[in-house]
């Protein structure tokens, strides 16, 4: 059994079974598309009809060695899913740990008169801790600013990028096609959110730093937030979905969740982060 494709951020389920020769019966919860391939199984004959039963449907299918459905508009039908240009597909379906989990670099804007979010992206790329592994990670991104940032760096790396559009060139540069702006000028929130872009990911921080501690953490006096670890930066990342905006502390969510299957923000959570007053959609 293969998923094609799934609900983002819902739990999914598939039970596929023979019932008998060439007789099959699927039930499923939250899916929408699956492979069954049948080449080899002893109850499988390529040269009989199969017929299937999926969720209360039943279909006769003739087929050498698999069969693929789909659902539309809560409907099934005999046809594989293949995802479209922008929809999620492996190596571009998220979450945010997702940046962090392959090649990356990190990358601070220079755009203004002043260089903007260089601290927290050297803070970000020291990976290097002596603590809870029992030894130094020997992992070195690279910290870039804007006007740093390669062809190739765009064609093999994805980038974790701090600022806004008005202060980072690579925000700036793809604007049009983010789905979202944290407004310049806006203190006390901070948004991230990670999306797909020249083939690999790119994640935008704005505003406070994704690993701020929350509210019930004891403060120290660390600029950085007192997380001086890749546990804290790193897998802070680790409860977070494809977005979110919080204002103060990650524990004041004014929005998260998960794009669509086509990379769009959810009705529900759009209108929370219209709300907010803070956020520019594209």
């Amino acid at each position: 059994v293969k998923l094609d494709n799934l609900t983002p951020g819902v739990e999914t389920s598939i039970d596929a079974k023979f019932t008998a020769k060439n007789t099959l019966e699927v039930s499923s919860s939250n899916l929408l598309g699956f492979t069954l391939n049948l080449d080899g199984h002893e109850l499988f004959d390529a040269n009989s009809i199969v017929s299937i039963k999926v969720d209360g449907q039943s279909f006769s299918v003739k087929t050498p060695d698999a069969i693929s459905l789909s659902k539309e508009n809560g409907t099934w039908a005999n046809m594989k899913f293949t995802p479209g240009r922008f929809s999620k597909q492996k190596g571009a379906e998220g979450p945010l740990k997702a940046a962090i989990g392959s090649n990356h670099v990190y990358v601070y804007g220079t755009l203004g008169e002043t260089q903007t979010g260089k601290e927290l992206a050297d803070y970000a790329a020291d990976w290097a801790f002596e603590k809870d592994f029992g030894g130094r990670i020997m992992i070195f991104p690279r910290v870039l600013a804007d006007t740093g940032v390669r062809q190739s760096d765009l064609e093999t790396s994805n980038l974790v990028v701090f600022g806004t559009a008005q202060t980072n060139g690579i925000i700036e540069r793809y604007a049009d096609q983010l789905p979202m702006h944290l407004k310049e000028g806006t203190e006390g929130y901070g948004l991230a959110y990670i999306y797909p872009m020249n083939g690999h990911y790119i994640l935008v921080n704005s505003g406070l730093p994704w690993w701020t501690p929350p509210a019930n953490q004891e403060q120290s006096d660390d600029p950085m937030g007192g997380m001086n670890n890749v546990l804290a930066k790193g897998s802070s990342l680790n409860s977070y979905p494809d977005f979110i905006l919080f204002k103060d502390t990650p524990d004041n969510v004014i929005s998260q969740g998960y794009f669509t299957n086509n990379w769009e923000i959810p009705e529900a959570e759009l209108a929370k982060l219209k709300a907010s007053g803070v956020i520019d959609i594209k």
